[in-house]
């Protein structure tokens, strides 16, 4: 719970905790219920990885580093996004206005 208020509140922008599968579902309870987004990574048969993320534009960050299937384009605006300062949520505006066609 304490990742995903920090989260949140806008103190980082990913976070990352180990888990053990039996609490998957719990984990993924709280994270829903902050609004909040997820990435699941399995470590082996009784830990996965949770990345938790408040903005939806950094999924594809996440998945890059993980070699998971990404959206290269968007990926692209995200880095460039961040090179100019660009704060995640404006950056995620700018790639949903792209996918939309504006």
């Amino acid at each position: 719970m304490t990742h995903a208020m920090l989260v949140n509140a806008g103190v980082r922008p990913v976070a990352l905790i180990m888990a053990r599968n039996e609490h998957i579902e719990e984990c993924k309870k709280h994270i829903k219920a902050g609004n909040l987004f997820m990435v699941l990574n399995p470590r082996g048969k009784n830990h996965t990885t949770l990345y938790i993320f408040k903005h939806p534009c950094v999924e594809n960050v996440i998945n890059f580093t993980l070699g998971k299937p990404y959206d290269r384009k968007a990926l692209m605006q995200w880095i460039e996004g961040k090179m100019f300062g660009y704060s995640n949520s404006e950056i995620g505006r700018f790639i949903a206005s792209k996918k939309q066609g504006r």
